[in-house]
């Protein structure tokens, strides 16, 4: 199972970090790819962690066109919050990923740590989904730190 860890530190309270990417309606506003998000079912799990599952249709360009459509199927479990939270994504062709989210307090700052874990995928498609999972979330935290932030 490949992985990667991101760092990023965001100049608002862990509160209001959390809160907005427990939202799975502001990943369109910081995720370049997702276009598209229809909530499906909010609950609980057994650990009694807060669990909302949606699908997504994200849009990757090829050779810089909108062409390739991907739907998802997206399980959020907060499961800890304001502390971690856990994205569990399906695309298809049989692609699986666990993005692992854990918040800090650092003074007047929170620091996002997240951990991307490919679960599942096919041989010939693990560096293509490596590099674009990677860019992605590069650019959701970029986004979202920018969006928290406001204007300087």
């Amino acid at each position: 199972m490949r992985h990667f860890d991101l760092l990023i530190l965001v100049n608002r309270p862990r509160q209001d970090v959390y809160d907005y990417l427990a939202d799975p309606l502001n990943l369109l506003e910081v995720q370049p790819l997702l276009r598209k998000i229809q909530t499906k079912e909010r609950s609980r799990n057994e650990n009694g962690a807060t669990v909302v599952s949606f699908d997504g249709l994200y849009v990757l360009p090829v050779l810089g066109l909108p062409l390739l459509r991907r739907l998802a199927h997206v399980v959020n479990t907060l499961t800890n919050p304001p502390n971690e939270m856990e994205y569990h994504a399906v695309y298809r062709p049989r692609i699986e990923i666990q993005f692992a989210y854990e918040f800090r307090q650092e003074r007047n700052a929170t620091q996002i740590k997240l951990r991307v874990n490919i679960i599942k995928v096919s041989h010939w498609m693990e560096d293509f989904v490596y590099n674009r999972a990677m860019n992605a979330q590069r650019s959701l935290l970029v986004n979202l730190k920018n969006r928290l932030e406001g204007p300087v």
